[in-house]
C-alpha cells in the first residue's frame, strides 16, 4: 500500500517558519526564515574514485548529501566506505535508465537494454517510451527493483533523483512519486533551475557550458511545473542549481551560487572526482568522458576550499540535508546544531556566525 504523504513536508515556495516552541526560547529577532542549502553530490558508486571524492568532501569539506546509483559498478564500495561509516551524510537514490546494467531481469526490460542487458536509451527515446503501456511498465520494473535494491542495502533513502533528470519526464515522473511514497522516501528533487542574479553564467570563461546545457534548462524548467504539483506530500526544494553549469561546478560557480540563495530551500548539484577515475566500460561513453575531464577534480577541490566556507559562512546560508528541510524543532534540531553534523566542526552553522547515451553532458 501507498505511505500516507507526510503533512509536515514542505509545499514548495513556502518559508521556513519556527515551531512554537522553538520561538518561545528563541532570541526576539525577526528570523523567521532561513536559508537552507542542500550541496549535493550525484553518482555515488559510479566508480571506488568517486566515492572517495565523495567521502573526503563530506568528511572534510561543505558536501552534505550524496545520491547513490543502485546500478553503480562501485555500489558495494560506496554502502561499505562512504553510507555506513558516515549516518548523517543525507543519502539518496539516484535512479538511472541511460548507463549501466539494468538491476532488473533483462528479458523483463528489452525495450530499455542492448543485447547485453546494458541501460542505453537517451533522453527522448525515454520520452517516447514511457508513452507506451509496454514500455512504461518496464521502466517502472527497473526504477522498483533500483528502489529494492538500495534498501535491501541497509541504506535509509533520505531523497531520490535521477541520472540525467530522466525522472523529470512526465510519465516517469509519475512513477517515482508513486515508488517514492510506497518505500517511504520522504523528498524529491525537482529539477528547475532559476538565473536569478548569477552574472557568472554568462562569463565569457562559462558561456560555452552554459549555451550546451540551455535547452536542457528550458526542458526541465517546462516539465517542473507540472512536477511539483505531483510531488504534494513530499518534501522538495524551492530552487536547483547545478543544471546550466552541469559539469563546471568549480569555486566559482559555486561562490556564484551562495551568494544568491535566497530564503527557503536550495540544492547545488556537484559531481566531484579524484584526478584520474577509471570508470567500467559497461557505464556508457558520454559517463566515462564526463568522470575523465579535469572539471572532476576541479569541482572536489571547490567543496574543501575555505573560501567557500567562509562564503556560506558570510551569506548567512544553512547547510543541511534533505531530511532537514523545513524542520525547526527544538528537540530534534537544537538552534546552535542544525543540522546535525557532530564530529565536523569545520561545518558552518549560521547561528554560531550571527539525449542519448553517447552525449558528453551529465546531468
Amino acid at each position: 500500500m501507498p505511505a500516507t504523504p507526510n503533512p509536515s513536508a514542505r509545499r514548495p515556495g513556502k518559508r521556513l517558519h519556527k515551531s512554537n516552541a522553538l520561538a518561545a526560547n528563541a532570541p526576539d529577532t525577526d528570523d523567521t526564515t532561513v536559508k537552507q542549502l542542500i550541496i549535493n553530490a550525484d553518482d555515488l558508486g559510479i566508480g571506488e574514485s568517486a566515492n572517495r571524492a565523495i567521502r573526503d568532501a563530506y568528511v572534510d569539506g561543505v558536501l552534505t548529501s550524496a545520491s547513490l546509483m543502485a546500478l553503480g559498478p562501485a555500489f558495494e564500495h560506496a554502502v561499505e566506505t562512504v553510507v555506513k561509516p558516515l549516518p548523517k551524510l543525507g543519502v539518496g537514490l539516484h535512479l538511472c535508465l541511460t548507463s549501466g546494467r539494468c538491476v532488473a531481469a533483462p528479458e523483463k526490460v528489452k525495450r530499455l537494454t542492448d543485447d547485453g542487458g546494458l541501460l542505453c536509451r537517451g533522453f527522448g527515446a525515454l520520452m517516447r517510451l514511457s508513452k507506451t503501456a509496454d514500455g512504461s511498465h518496464e521502466i517502472e520494473r527497473e526504477l522498483d527493483a533500483q528502489f529494492q535494491r538500495i534498501l535491501e542495502a541497509g541504506v535509509s533513502i533520505d531523497h531520490v533523483n535521477s541520472h540525467r533528470h530522466v525522472h523529470m519526464i512526465p510519465a516517469i515522473f509519475a512513477v517515482v512519486v508513486r515508488l517514492a511514497r510506497r518505500y517511504d522516501c520522504p523528498a524529491i528533487r525537482i529539477s528547475d533551475e532559476r538565473i536569478g542574479g548569477r552574472a557568472g553564467l554568462v562569463r565569457p570563461r562559462n558561456l560555452t557550458v552554459t549555451f550546451v546545457n540551455a535547452p536542457k534548462k528550458l526542458v526541465l524548467g517546462h516539465f517542473s511545473r507540472r512536477a511539483r504539483k505531483l510531488a504534494d506530500g513530499l518534501r522538495t526544494c524551492d530552487r536547483t542549481f547545478g543544471i546550466l553549469g552541469s559539469g563546471n561546478m568549480d569555486l566559482a560557480a559555486l561562490s556564484d551560487v551562495v551568494a544568491t540563495v535566497a530564503d527557503g530551500a536550495s540544492e547545488i548539484i556537484t559531481h566531484p572526482g579524484e584526478e584520474n577515475n577509471t570508470l567500467s566500460s559497461e557505464l556508457s561513453p558520454g559517463d566515462r568522458a564526463f568522470w575523465n575531464a579535469p572539471a572532476r577534480f576541479s569541482e572536489f577541490q571547490a567543496l574543501l576550499d575555505a573560501r567557500l566556507r567562509q562564503q556560506i559562512e558570510r551569506h548567512g546560508v544553512q547547510l543541511a540535508r534533505y531530511a532537514d528541510i523545513g524542520h525547526w524543532n527544538e528537540n530534534e534540531f537544537p538552534r546552535d546544531q542544525l543540522p546535525h553534523y557532530d564530529g565536523h566542526p569545520q561545518r558552518v552553522n549560521r547561528q554560531s556566525s550571527s539525449s542519448s547515451c553517447n552525449t558528453r553532458e551529465q546531468t
